[in-house]
């Protein structure tokens, strides 16, 4: 089994579905499509032979004349696999390697043993070409960050290390004067890919290495993959030598994320809805700072069909070594955001483009990141259930009322400047009147309900056409709730009812100052109350 290169198996894969599919495409419409085996006998090194992208099948045999590395080298789509028998039935494994050209890989062959080639399809036209060096060995053909070069922790902390031809190593580490700390590597073919970022990170926190000073990235008995005995120098160690940056600022905290939920709405002010990064050292000015400074939120998944991804733009703010987002007064609910039926479970917004004073990348350990820091949260869709009730109802009288009482549900829920009367005095004209001298009790018989009693000002008892609301009402679902804190009054007089009282349902009964002395009273309980006058259902009533 070939080993093969895990950078490019996601392209090759879907080049291959694409290329089989067109090849069963033409060949379906067009049966005149000939495959041939080219076969081109004997080959020789250093000869160019040629294939085509024309449904053929190239063959061929080389009988190695010296024992050593036989490298096959091809342009992309044209590499010959090996075989140890004509009938192609027992692949040899190598280690597959792309190139600047192409692609190619190294095999060991011993003196005077065939080997076999074929490639069954070509996908594009090209050459191949096989060679054996006298002396062959392995060298660094390229490196990044370049070698000597400063290695800025804000940029990544990775390093990228490519050889000649495909290689093996036991170890790397980073080295300071007689300090060294193994590293992680991941070896794919000719390249090696290092993260430094933690190991660096931490010689420059313990004081190790500082600023301006060198160290050396260290690679342990190299040697070629194909052939473990070509090995690099004299003793297979490869060292590569960087300068130090400064140490980079790091987060230190954050508010407002871990054990909190992203919730669909925050009503302005809520401090649960204000996200907060700290980091160790002052961060840059927003002033000419880029737009992609800023926080990104994405919710849904790009793999369903439809619009069912929602990313948001946020611009942060920078005040000395934080970063604060205010996530608050916007609707975020499910179905603002995708078509999707099923709510998604998470959250992400990812904080882009964090930079110290002096415009380096702030330093994060996840991979591949420059001044990015992301994080999850899970989502929550909230939804409020607001139940009022008016006393007097609303459409009712308020003449004698001294007291409005409103009864009202998730009332914890609610943010609101006080009431706001709207009115008709005696000449026609409509005025208003704010008042925040209320009381709010929580309803001990009602989980979550509260009881407000609204004292009725003197310019409002006498009014014609008086309106009742919540003045400057928001609810914590983001939801216009307003309704249910609305009431319409009239202010002319009723008069006194009969004393026949015959509630058609179990009622509410206040006395004449507007008090509640009995909440879901019957008939009977009303007729039981001392002799005087009550408000029932918005009248007044004499109980003798």
């Amino acid at each position: 089994m070939k080993t093969i290169n895990t950078q490019h198996l996601h392209f090759r894969s879907l080049c291959g579905r694409l290329c089989l599919l067109l090849i069963g495409c033409i060949m379906a419409s067009a049966e005149t499509v000939n495959a041939a085996t080219i076969d081109f006998g004997e080959m020789k090194l250093n000869t160019e032979y040629e294939l085509k992208s024309d449904f053929s099948t190239y063959e061929g045999h080389f009988t190695a004349p010296k024992s050593g590395t036989l490298t096959v080298n091809a342009t992309n789509g044209c590499l010959m696999s090996v075989y140890s028998d004509a009938e192609f039935a027992n692949a040899i494994d190598y280690t597959h390697q792309f190139t600047g050209t192409g692609e190619s890989y190294d095999i060991h062959v011993e003196e005077g043993t065939t080997y076999y080639f074929q490639k069954v399809f070509c996908m594009a036209d090209g050459v191949m070409k096989l060679s054996m060096e006298d002396a062959p060995e392995v060298t660094i053909t390229k490196v990044i960050p370049a070698e000597g070069s400063v290695f800025n922790l804000g940029d990544g902390g990775q390093i990228s290390v490519t050889f000649n031809r495909a290689f093996r190593a036991d170890a790397a580490e980073i080295v300071v004067g007689e300090t060294a700390k193994k590293v992680t590597m991941n070896i794919i073919g000719a390249t090696a890919a290092i993260d430094a970022k933690a190991t660096v990170l931490s010689l420059m926190q313990d004081g190790t290495l500082s600023e301006g000073q060198k160290f050396v990235l260290r690679f342990k008995n190299v040697r070629s993959a194909a052939d473990e005995t070509v090995i690099y120098g004299t003793d297979g160690t490869a060292e590569i030598e960087f300068v130090s940056g400064a140490l980079p600022i790091t987060l230190t905290s954050t508010t407002g994320i871990n054990g909190n939920k992203f919730l669909s709405y925050w009503i302005p002010g809520d401090p649960a809805s204000v996200i907060t990064l700290t980091f160790s050292g002052e961060l840059l000015s927003h002033e000419g700072r880029e737009d992609k400074a800023v926080a990104t939120l994405g919710y849904g998944s790009t793999e369903i069909e439809g619009n069912n991804y929602y990313s948001e733009l946020i611009p942060y703010t920078v005040v000395g070594n934080t970063i604060t987002v205010d996530l608050s007064g916007k609707l975020r609910r499910h179905r603002d955001m995708v078509e999707y039926e099923e709510v998604f479970s998470d959250i992400y917004i990812k904080f882009s483009d964090v930079r110290a004073a002096d415009g380096s990348f702030a330093f994060n350990d996840a991979q591949g990141s420059r001044g990015a820091f992301g994080f999850t949260m899970p989502y929550e869709e909230i939804s409020v259930d607001i139940i009022s009730e008016f006393t007097p109802a609303s459409g009712k009288s308020l003449e004698g009322v001294s007291e409005i009482e409103l009864w009202v549900t998730n009332y914890e829920k609610v943010k609101h400047e006080g009431f706001l009367f709207t009115y008709t005095d005696a000449d026609g004209n409509e005025k208003t009147h704010i008042t925040n001298e209320f009381t709010a009790t929580a309803d001990s018989d009602y989980a979550g309900a509260y009881i407000l009693l609204i004292p009725v000002p003197a310019e409002v008892a006498g009014a014609k056409s008086i309106v009742l609301t919540a003045n400057n009402l928001q609810t914590a679902d983001g939801i216009d709730h307003s309704a249910a804190f609305t009431a319409t009054f009239s202010g002319a007089s009723v008069g006194i009812a009969s004393a026949e009282i015959n509630p058609q349902t179990a009622t509410n009964v206040y006395d004449i100052s507007g008090f509640c002395v009995l909440r879901g009273a019957t008939k009977a309980q009303i007729l039981r109350l001392p002799a005087g006058v009550y408000i029932i259902n918005g009248s007044k009533h004499i109980v003798k």
